[in-house]
């Protein structure tokens, strides 16, 4: 079973996306880590600069040959891991320029097709649970369950803010409120893969749920569809 879990920047998604994978046991699929990782690779190994992504987003090399590369695995315990040539580069992956690097990134239709078929190929051998902005529309158009996660603009850009300060960054609300515009425009604009709610997928606003909520409701959904399959299977 693939189950896809869309929205925008601070919707929660990838919080609720990794609870439902342990609760179901399936396999969880961080798509927004992957970008994070070609984002990484390109900037501290291939001498790459955030004003050349921005200003001209053309790549002077395969990103294949760089996923080729990538080991990435998944369980309970450990939740995802990415490593690169043998080298774990979770730690690295979560500061302020390697988010705008991987957003700016993922508009590249290369690093999108490389991306795309690692993830086809992980989903091929497990049940999974994969988060991001087009998972439901282009990269797993055929899966069974699709969700899309959203909240009031200032609830997320509250939680946004928060993560950054966990992260030891410092925003006021109106520089967050700022950056999630940006990063919102960015994704519903851009030409390749944006930000769209699947016609198929079930619209969960959180602005006033707990997690646990959003996390049971997915679970549920999956459990009566697992229920179905097993019966059809029976006749």
């Amino acid at each position: 079973m693939i189950i896809t879990i869309d929205g925008p920047t601070a919707s929660g998604k990838s919080t609720v996306a990794r609870k439902v994978a342990h609760e179901l046991g399936f396999y969880y699929i961080a798509s927004g880590l992957l970008f994070r990782a070609i984002a990484y690779v390109l900037l501290c190994e291939q001498g790459y600069t955030l004003d050349r992504f921005a200003h001209d987003g053309v790549l002077d090399l395969d990103p294949c040959t760089i996923v080729q590369f990538f080991h990435y695995t998944y369980d309970p315990v450990h939740c995802e891991q990415i490593a690169y040539k043998g080298t774990r580069l979770n730690a690295s992956l979560k500061t302020p320029i390697i988010d705008q690097a991987a957003s700016i990134i993922s508009q590249n239709m290369d690093v999108r097709i490389c991306l795309l078929a690692m993830q086809r190929g992980i989903a091929r051998d497990h049940d999974v649970v994969v988060d991001g902005r087009d998972c439901g529309s282009v990269v797993f158009p055929h899966a069974e369950l699709k969700f899309f996660l959203t909240a009031a603009p200032e609830i997320r850009t509250y939680r946004w803010q928060k993560d950054q300060e966990a992260r030891g960054v410092l925003t006021n609300l109106e520089q967050a409120r700022r950056e999630l515009q940006i990063r919102d425009d960015r994704d519903r604009s851009r030409p390749i893969a944006p930000l769209v709610i699947p016609s198929d997928a079930v619209i969960i606003d959180n602005s006033s749920m707990q997690i646990q909520e959003v996390v049971t409701k997915i679970v549920n959904a999956a459990r009566r569809m697992q229920d179905i399959k097993a019966r059809n299977s029976n006749l």
